[in-house]
């Protein structure tokens, strides 16, 4: 692949920038690490968000919201978070 003279890191579309960097080999391998580090992050945190959500709901039914204080709109703050 030539590189284009005219190319600056300003003007230059981040797809250009990359390959005019890097190899396809590269670009590959960093994404397979990025996605091997991230995907099982994400994971876990929406595991916690789906789990906290549901003791929210728990904690309702059980009457429990004068004890934690869910007067309000603070249970469908809590829920959308």
């Amino acid at each position: 692949m030539e590189k284009n003279p005219e190319l600056t890191l300003e003007n230059a579309p981040v797809e250009s920038v990359a390959e005019d960097l890097f190899d396809k080999a590269e670009l590959q391998k960093v994404i397979r690490k990025l996605d091997f580090r991230l995907v099982p992050l994400c994971f876990v945190l929406n595991m916690f968000s789906l789990l906290d959500r549901s003791n929210l709901g728990n904690a309702k039914l059980a009457g429990l919201t004068e004890d934690i204080d869910l007067a309000g709109n603070r249970y469908q703050w809590l829920g959308t978070m």
